[in-house]
């Protein structure tokens, strides 16, 4: 598996008039990359970050999608409701038009601590942006991270979410699940697409597409407490169902009130100076632009005397 260096072989311009061609930007880049079976992770960046604004610019326009959006966020509301967290994350938050339905939908008092990320860094401002206007919150932290090496320390969330996150990731499921399971103290609650559960036309084009599977066995065989694996129909895409996959860790350990920030290389603790992050044990220091921390291995700047700066 390649890691994000694979994007010195893609050029954004070229990937830009891909796009704005409407052909697919993925499958475009894995003929370049010579990847038939798995979405290179530099490809998906590429990707996000072209469509970056393309689902709030639909949640206004389009109000046949809004008030299915509306109805798809409301349900998983009352999924997490029953779990009464106190902190969520959502792994890939994509631009947040899913995360604001739900905590819109949440009683007052759970969640009071917010935060999500996503690898595209121009999705996560606009995510940050619509989802403090849609809900009025203005204390989550929305950071650029990575799915696989997730800048937060273990059991620091009392659920983790995500929607259709994992799906373009085919090949790197094992890995995702193991980090999502390492930082939930309490459940991983997963709506994802649902290759087995999905008829024969619908996994035949998940997997031209190079979307996840296998979820509920890599639980099961990690020894995990699956508690829910089934279709959710609230979702209505024929082509790309969701399955919802609820798995409980089991501890009596509450997640922590105070989260904080370490490093997605080495996993030591990141401390704030000169308006960035820095550990001071492997001298990195990692970037925070127009406030969101960019918190992915390849945004680390190797500067061990940061802080005399």
């Amino acid at each position: 598996m390649s890691d994000i260096s694979e994007v010195q072989k893609l050029s954004h311009s070229e990937l830009r008039k891909v796009y704005e061609a409407n052909e697919n930007v993925l499958r475009f880049c894995k003929e370049k990359l010579g990847s038939n079976a798995t979405n290179e992770q530099a490809a998906i960046m590429h990707a996000y970050e072209l469509q970056a604004g393309s689902y709030i610019n639909k949640m206004a326009e389009d109000p046949d999608y809004r008030a299915e959006k509306e109805q798809y966020g409301k349900a998983i509301a009352e999924i997490i409701a029953a779990y009464a967290p106190a902190s969520i994350l959502e792994a890939g938050v994509g631009e947040a038009t899913t995360l604001a339905e739900v905590v819109k939908n949440l009683p007052a008092a759970m969640a009071q601590s917010i935060y999500a990320f996503d690898l595209s860094w121009s999705r996560v401002l606009m995510a940050r942006r619509y989802f403090e206007q849609k809900t009025g919150r203005s204390g989550g932290q929305f950071f650029t991270g990575e799915l696989e090496h997730i800048a937060l320390p273990d059991n620091s969330f009392d659920v983790v979410l995500t929607s259709h996150a994992v799906e373009p990731n085919h090949g790197r499921e094992k890995e995702i699940l193991h980090e999502l399971y390492r930082v939930t103290a309490g459940h991983l609650i997963m709506f994802e697409p649902a290759y087995e559960l999905a008829e024969p036309a619908a996994r035949e084009r998940m997997e031209y597409h190079g979307y996840c599977r296998g979820l509920k066995d890599i639980a099961l065989a990690a020894g995990w407490n699956v508690v829910r694996c089934e279709l959710f129909g609230v979702r209505k895409d024929t082509a790309n169902p969701s399955m919802i996959l609820v798995i409980e860790k089991g501890q009596s350990t509450k997640a922590p009130a105070e989260k904080h920030f370490v490093s997605p290389i080495g996993g030591g603790a990141l401390v704030a100076h000169g308006g960035h992050y820095f550990n001071e044990e492997e001298g990195l220091v990692f970037p925070v632009l127009n406030g969101v921390p960019y918190l992915t291995r390849s945004a680390a700047l190797l500067a061990s005397h940061f802080l005399e700066s």
